[in-house]
């Protein structure tokens, strides 16, 4: 699984889109305060192709306990800490 964070932003869409066209898993890092349509955008890349989209997860540079999340194979679920994918 690789890990594209800032995901929603102008080259790491790009980043995830150019996995998904290859078949790579991806998971996409994602702020609270992210444009849902891009986070949905991210979500259904290459679903149409190889993958079933990228995972996404919420996270925070400046958060040392999102991104033990992030790498891991967990996911933060806002409003409920961290649930097992």
């Amino acid at each position: 699984m690789i890990l594209v964070v800032g995901a929603t932003g102008l080259v790491g869409r790009q980043i995830c889109r150019l996995l998904a066209a290859s078949g790579k898993p991806t998971r996409a890092m994602v702020r609270a305060t992210s444009d849902q349509a891009k986070v949905d955008e991210l979500k259904s890349l290459g679903a149409d192709v190889v993958s079933l989209g990228a995972d996404v997860v919420q996270g925070d540079l400046r958060d040392p306990k999102s991104l033990r999340a992030a790498r891991s194979q967990r996911k933060t679920d806002p409003g409920h800490g961290q649930s097992d994918i």
